[in-house]
């Protein structure tokens, strides 16, 4: 990012308007000047859980995302 970056953080619960509001920005600014990154490609891998543990777990949570990746790469674009 350049000097002239500005990070915005949108967040809420689930359905709560986050992807309608970055779409919007997206629409008003254009991907030239403007990217989305969207927490949810952040999910932490579940292929080694079975079906059933998969269907039990709360996407919601906080632990499901791979947090660590998520800043890594955020500092990395900031950097």
């Amino acid at each position: 990012m350049n000097s002239s970056s500005i990070l915005i953080g949108i967040a809420g619960g689930t359905g709560s308007g986050k992807t309608s509001i970055a779409n919007y920005l997206l629409n008003k600014f254009g991907s030239e000047q403007l990217i989305v990154i969207e927490q949810d490609s952040y999910y932490k891998n579940n292929s080694a859980l079975s079906i059933d543990e998969r269907n039990q777990q709360n996407f919601d949570h906080p632990d499901a995302i791979d947090i660590e990746l998520f800043n890594k790469q955020l500092v990395s674009l900031l950097g």
